[in-house]
């Protein structure tokens, strides 16, 4: 087990720079059936991964997590597959899991959680319109977190915290909550050296922030910004969706240039009723622990 996981972290390492966007692929490693989900979870991702291990025997695939989320329903049935299927579902140190990831985590047959490095946040699930949080996404996802063996209380602490929070499992309260996993700090006894950093580079961070709203994805453009924002003003989902819909003629990004370490100057077009909007916008990254989100955009239209 020990040289297992330690040499699937080696190899994650050596995949981060060539990360894009959301990327669902086999680990080219001498372990059979190991696949890793990264970055923001998109519509058509439950049809990657069932392409891609539906072949696989019940239980023997393992699922590397390391995302901010992204789009409620695609989360719901990558869980439900995961499940169904009996695999195993892992958050490596370091690494982050929130929403809709962290749904997927909790779907596996057997969990495992490198705590306290790993970060895996919970949250209610909110329609991509409405943005209800007692609604039919939630709804769904209770019941699918019933059928896979939670209790109420475990179910409450996974779908009540607001989108602009999250509920952080710990070894606590997943006691405490009868949330059952395997500890990797507790299986393997060798010190880490190395941490698993496949995350996008700032300039892929704000173009895919820029790509989510020509396509009018308030839940993967808002998994691009800090989770303390998400939800909120400009970032909240519903009023992303909606601004962007009903375009005559959507966003269109024409150049995006780096200002220094943590800005961007992006300069785009659309046209939401008659008139056109030339739009030149500063985005600002903050890095959280070696990954890059959006802190704040000023822009003039």
């Amino acid at each position: 087990m020990k040289t297992l996981f330690y040499s699937i972290l080696l190899l994650l390492i050596q995949l981060c720079t060539t990360v894009k966007a959301a990327e669902i692929f086999p680990l080219p490693t001498k372990y059979p059936n190991f696949f890793a989900i990264l970055g923001p979870i998109t519509q058509g991702d439950y049809k990657r991964l069932v392409h891609l291990t539906n072949h696989i025997p019940y239980g023997e695939a393992t699922i590397f997590l390391n995302s901010d989320g992204g789009n409620a329903y695609e989360g719901i049935y990558i869980g439900e597959y995961v499940n169904k299927k009996g695999f195993t579902t892992v958050v490596t140190p370091i690494d982050k899991c929130y929403s809709a990831c962290a749904v997927i985590w909790a779907a596996g047959k057997n969990k495992v959680a490198y705590l306290p490095g790993a970060i895996i946040g919970f949250h209610a699930a909110f329609d991509r319109r409405t943005r209800e949080q007692i609604g039919s996404t939630n709804a769904i996802l209770g019941s699918k977190l019933g059928s896979w063996g939670y209790s109420d209380s475990a179910i409450a602490f996974m779908t009540d915290a607001k989108p602009a929070s999250f509920n952080y499992l710990n070894r606590e309260n997943a006691y405490m909550y009868g949330i059952q996993y395997i500890n990797g700090l507790e299986i393997d006894t060798y010190s880490i050296q190395d941490e698993t950093r496949y995350t996008l580079a700032p300039y892929d961070v704000v173009s895919g922030f820029y790509n989510a709203l020509s396509n009018a994805d308030g839940d993967l453009a808002a998994a691009y910004v800090i989770p303390e924002k998400r939800g909120i003003g400009p970032f909240n989902q519903t009023n992303i969706y909606r601004f962007y819909s009903s375009m005559k003629r959507p966003l269109k990004v024409h150049n995006i240039t780096q200002i220094n370490e943590s800005q961007f100057r992006v300069s785009y077009s659309f046209t939401k009723t008659k008139t056109q909007c030339n739009g030149i916008s500063t985005v600002t990254l903050i890095n959280r622990d070696g990954y890059y989100l959006i802190q704040s955009i000023k822009a003039n239209c």
